[in-house]
């Protein structure tokens, strides 16, 4: 069957479709949520579960066996691409005031399509995570049991 120019037009206005943005605004103001926790609070908690979970040890094995000293320019690109990514959240978070991550500012700003697809990047990043999350508390439990049997106990996970 032949698609025609006007149908393909359609189509892709569709899958572009805005959230337009009076409909955010009366959405944040029906909002009955209250900020309870501060800058501080966040701030503990990010670096809490970051730091609880061994996600520095684990890069720095990684970077002792693999990378060596040039692991310091990796750190530095991935600050600057930490501070890129705060920056455009905090722009974002001024011009379009909902409660929500990319999904909602991508939604607003670029459709439905490009929204839906920051979605499923998000669920990979976090999936990614949480499994460096798992591998790192394994081998946190896996040296808690070696340390209470006196390393009478083998994981060979081969």
């Amino acid at each position: 069957k032949h698609i025609s120019n006007a149908n393909l037009s359609s189509f892709i206005k569709s899958i572009f479709l805005k959230k337009p943005y009076y409909i955010v605004i009366s959405n944040t103001s029906i909002s009955k949520l209250e900020r309870t926790l501060s800058l501080f609070d966040l701030l503990c908690i990010g670096v809490g579960g970051t730091v609880g979970s061994g996600i520095f040890v684990l890069c720095g094995l990684i970077a002792r066996d693999y990378a060596g000293p040039s692991v310091i320019f990796s750190w530095i690109i991935a600050g600057f691409g930490c501070m890129a990514s705060a920056l455009s959240y905090a722009e974002l978070s001024c011009i379009i005031p909902s409660a929500g991550s990319s999904y909602a500012y991508v939604y607003v700003g670029l459709g439905e399509l490009p929204a839906f697809l920051s979605a499923w990047c998000l669920t990979l990043e976090y999936g990614i995570s949480g499994a460096a999350v798992a591998s790192s508390w394994g081998n946190k439990v896996q040296e808690w049991i070696n340390s209470i049997s006196n390393n009478n106990i083998s994981f060979n996970f081969n």
